[in-house]
């Protein structure tokens, strides 16, 4: 996983993903769980429950058929406003759903932890302003019980969250 951070940004010049975004709804959150499970590999319904109450500026998803195809939530920080959770999809609905929370998130200093596979992502994070901080490894002992479908996962909540 890389940390990548940014001071700010002049989020005019990013083209938004018309109409695809939406703000989380109280009644989208089971949907939201079951998707986070599928691809985290792990229950974290108190988590994401809190990121979304506690910042619900910050929720937002994108629906295909009726059906979550990725979200973003995003928490304040100290230092930095950090966005993540990202599962979705593909890459360019994880590009959607970051824009969108630039656009939100104009003038405030910002920070992603990436998971090191989503080589194309890094690549546009750093072409649009971002750069690299620190590396992290995330661990587990002996086999992993909960691996998830690493495809979807783009972003995590910190390393402190998962």
């Amino acid at each position: 996983i890389t940390r990548m951070t940014m001071d700010s940004i002049d989020s005019n010049s990013l083209i938004e993903g018309h109409g695809l975004v939406q703000p989380i709804q109280s009644e989208d959150i089971q949907n939201i769980v079951a998707f986070d499970k599928l691809s985290f590999g792990a229950d974290r319904k108190e988590l994401l429950e809190s990121l979304i109450s506690t910042c619900p500026h910050r929720a937002w998803m994108i629906k295909q058929n009726n059906a979550v195809a990725g979200f973003v939530l995003g928490r304040s920080g100290r230092k930095y406003n950090q966005i993540g959770p990202l599962m979705a999809l593909d890459t360019h609905l994880a590009k959607v759903l970051i824009i969108k929370m630039l656009k939100e998130s104009e003038n405030t200093p910002l920070v992603v932890d990436v998971l090191n596979d989503k080589v194309d992502l890094m690549r546009w994070l750093s072409a649009i302003g971002f750069s690299q901080q620190r590396s992290f490894m995330r661990m587990y002992q002996h086999k992993n019980p909960f691996p998830g479908t690493i495809d979807y996962q783009y972003l995590i909540c910190g390393p402190e969250f998962g």
